[in-house]
């Protein structure tokens, strides 16, 4: 005989591999500390990020040229995974690429691309970090990415620092699906 579902908020009844089970009635927490809320503004962010990079795209065909992606993972975990590990593992770490961001030249151009491929603010009312995740900055990090893993051709042959409108709008382009 099996049994599924839910008695008085005190056991759940279910099956697991074929075979009856019962446990205990938790009640799911969902933690809203500032470090959860730092966690899910980074992962968020850097989500809607890697969104942008298009399949077929010129960006994704570079990738896989630059870097080998491992089969258990696709290219939209790898981005995320890699662009977390290697730029904003902590909140202290958003904070320095945010800072890096709002002082380069072009951020205005990267702002205006990152709005233009639909981006938009990621923010969680509990962080601890006092800043919300903007597109320019999700665009950056794809940049930035592409850039460090030595991505071919322009815009990715040029140093981060002395990007311009030009290379940005070639990012913009590259990241388009073919």
């Amino acid at each position: 005989m099996t049994a599924s579902g839910k008695i008085a908020d005190a056991m759940v009844f279910f099956s697991n591999k074929g075979r009856a089970c019962v446990r205990q009635w938790l009640i799911p927490k969902n933690a809203k500390t500032e470090d959860q809320g730092d966690r899910r503004l980074i992962l968020g962010g850097v989500g809607r990020a890697c969104g942008i990079v298009k399949a077929t795209s010129g960006y994704e065909t570079k990738l896989n040229a630059a870097v080998n992606i491992p089969n258990d993972q696709t290219r939209q975990s790898y981005l995320v995974k890699t662009i977390i590990e290697a730029y904003v593992s902590t909140a202290v770490n958003f904070e320095a690429q945010l800072a890096e961001f709002n002082a380069h030249t072009a951020v205005s151009d990267f702002n205006s691309a990152a709005v233009t491929l639909g981006l938009v603010v990621v923010n969680i009312a509990y962080k601890g970090t006092t800043n919300p995740f903007s597109p320019g900055l999700m665009l950056y990090l794809v940049a930035k990415l592409g850039v460090d893993k030595g991505l071919a051709g322009t815009p990715y042959d040029t140093a981060l620092a002395s990007w311009t409108v030009t290379e940005v709008g070639e990012l913009v382009a590259d990241l388009a699906a073919a």
